[in-house]
């Protein structure tokens, strides 16, 4: 009977220790490859962070993998990618539902909001000897604090990108994206104009479905970066 009392105290303390390492030193247990990767997604993929393979991907792979070495938990994880990255950057609804109220509840009504709307624009049928086509999408602020936009960049040479805010326009940006110091205020409930120029006679615009973004980012908390898109069906 001591003997068997022996064991059993001795099979608690080990579970304590592992549950104590594991809360504790957040070890957690868990496959990024299955678990994570297949619930995320990049600004510039379609699909899940398990199958890209772009810089995007490899990039916030690498910041996540950073994360799970530092010992950071399953559920921080997605929180910590939606604060650097978007929260659009999470492909699972559940997960962004609750990481959104999560954000929410700690920025609260008073950050900055922005939003384009809409943020697809189809050129339709083009050739491209028709060289540079163009369309203004509009930025909403619609918190209630100042929105900076501090950079804008492309993700395709043949494409580029102005802001107006009021009278003041900016120089055009390409896959470089704004000087480091640059940075422009959308007040409250105010509305800038994205001009977005397409060069159809670029070597990069394709012949056929062609998609390109232009990325946008600001210090909105839930959405730091989001994108503008350009479709067109390319002819020669």
């Amino acid at each position: 009977m001591l003997n068997f009392r022996r064991i059993i105290k001795i099979s608690l303390i080990i579970s304590c220790l592992f549950y104590f390492n594991q809360t504790v030193f957040g070890q957690e247990e868990y496959d990024l490859e299955s678990e994570i990767y297949p619930k995320l997604k990049t600004s510039c993929c379609a699909i899940t962070l398990a199958g890209a393979k772009c810089h995007a991907a490899n990039t916030m792979k690498t910041y996540i993998e950073a994360l799970k070495d530092a010992g950071v938990a399953k559920d921080d994880i997605f929180l910590k990618v939606a604060k650097k990255f978007s929260l659009d950057s999470i492909f699972d609804k559940q997960i962004r539902l609750k990481v959104e109220k999560t954000l929410i509840e700690k920025f609260g009504d008073k950050r900055p909001q922005v939003m384009i709307d809409p943020a697809t624009f189809d050129f339709g049928q083009v050739s491209k000897g028709q060289g540079k086509v163009t369309h203004i999408f509009k930025i909403h602020n619609k918190g209630n604090s100042d929105l900076i936009i501090n950079n804008i960049y492309s993700a395709c040479p043949c494409t580029t990108a102005s802001l107006k805010i009021g009278e003041n326009k900016s120089k055009f940006f390409d896959t470089r994206g704004a000087p480091k110091d640059w940075q422009v205020i959308l007040k409250s409930n105010k509305v800038a104009e994205l001009e977005v120029v397409l060069d159809l006679s670029h070597e990069s615009a394709n012949i056929g479905h062609l998609v390109r973004k232009i990325i946008v980012l600001s210090n909105d908390p839930l959405y730091p970066s989001i994108s503008a898109v350009v479709t067109a069906q390319v002819q020669k």
